[in-house]
Formats: structure tokens, sequence, C-alpha cells
């Protein structure tokens, strides 16, 4: 890490800067983040540019948070994708940590940030959010922008493939009989709730969860999942 004060004068060391054996530097914080930028624009798989540049941001977020953690996104995005590229399995591992930094550095302030954080450890099988990111982002972007004081008022309803799961050997209906959920494949025509057939186009493993069992007033029951969304009715409604 190379700690800058607001305006300076120093050598940088060669290790702290393998792309020059020796520069002498007149910068703001600023205009080194630039330069950091330029550097890391050019080669991202420079791992100690990138962590330069991190460690200039934190620095530098004292001065204007908001642009600090905006370049910082860049950064996290930088160092996933190196995780993939890099050409040995030490320079992969060292990307993977600075990702993990750069997520924490966010998590304060970024919903989204801080879900991906508190998951990075988790063993795949028992992660919901990462799985399912791509689906869940807008809300999780809606919610961002209501503590931004963006919005005034949300209302979310949940999304399909976000975690209404039931037993993998429950019974589907089928125009061929019941069948085990854990056989049904994309492709596969199931009797929906209105009774009429309907394709299945999407199969979501949903991880290990706890099940529940939910009985009926009419003595039948189910088995689903905490997250299993249901429609019901009163006397009245029937």
């Amino acid at each position: 890490m190379i700690n800058v004060n607001k305006d300076y004068n120093f050598r940088a060391p060669p290790s702290a800067f393998p792309w020059k054996e020796a520069l002498i530097f007149m910068m703001t914080n600023l205009q080194t983040i630039q330069k950091l930028q330029e550097i890391v624009k050019n080669k991202p798989y420079e791992y100690q540019a990138v962590e330069d540049l991190f460690e200039m941001l934190r620095i530098y977020e004292s001065e204007d948070e908001k642009q600090a953690h905006i370049w910082n996104k860049d950064v996290c995005k930088i160092t996933t994708q190196q995780v993939k590229l890099a050409k040995s399995d030490t320079l992969a591992e060292k990307f993977y940590y600075l990702n993990k930094k750069s997520l924490l550095f966010d998590a304060l302030i970024d919903f989204d940030a801080y879900l991906q954080y508190i998951e990075f450890n988790r063993e795949p099988e028992k992660r919901f959010y990462l799985p399912r990111r791509k689906k869940i982002l807008p809300i999780v972007q809606a919610m961002q922008d209501l503590e931004d004081d963006k919005l005034d008022l949300l209302s979310i309803s949940m999304l399909p493939c976000t975690g209404k799961t039931q037993p993998l050997d429950s019974k589907v209906l089928t125009p061929k009989g019941f069948v085990k959920m854990g056989e049904i494949k994309v492709g596969d025509v199931v009797i929906a709730g209105n009774g009429k057939y309907s394709r299945v186009i999407g199969v979501f493993s949903q991880g290990v969860k706890d099940v529940y069992r939910v009985n009926f007033s009419d003595d039948t029951s189910t088995k689903r999942c905490g997250e299993h969304l249901w429609k019901v009715q009163t006397r009245d409604d029937r």
C-alpha cells in the first residue's frame, strides 16, 4: 500500500510499481488515482496496480466518499474477472482476496455488495443470493434507492425462482400421472393450477433448506420451505 497525503512528493520503491523501476510524483490523491486507473485499464492483470488503486480509493474516501465507491465498483469487476483469467493459482488467489476486500469496502453503504460479501465464504449449496443475483438485483437496487432517499415507497412481490421450494420427492401432476419433482426437467409438460397444460421452462436448484409440513383444515398436508408463497382464502371467499 502507498500511503499518500493530499499533496506529496515521494519516490516510489520498485516493489510498489513493478511497471516502472522508479517514478517521482508530485500529485494529489485524485491525480494518483487517475494515473493508476490508466495503468489498470491497459493492464488489468497487473495485480500490484489494481491493489494500489484500491488502497488509494480507501484514502480518497475521506475526500469524496461517493466517487471513491463508484470507482471501487470497477475494482470489484476487475478482480472478479482476473480471478478467472489469472495465469497462476497464486495470482488468482490474490485477486480473489482483493475482490473480497473491495466488496467489504462497499458493504457499509451498498446493499448488493453487502449481500455478496456475507456469502463470500459460504458453501455454494448454502448460498441464497449469489445464485439468484441476476433475478433479485432489480429488487436490491430498488431497496438501495429507498435507503438513498431516491424513493419514498417501495412495494415488493417476490419473483419466480427466488426460493419457493418443495422437497425433490414432492409429486407433480403431469398428463401421464404424478412425477417426483426431482425428476422434472426443462421441456416437460405439467398440469398448472388452472388445470391447463404448462411447459417447464426452467428448473432452479434451491440447495439445502429447512422443510416444514403444512396441515390444512381438510386433514391434507404438504411440505414446503419457509419462503414458499401461498394463495389463501377465508370461508367468506369461497
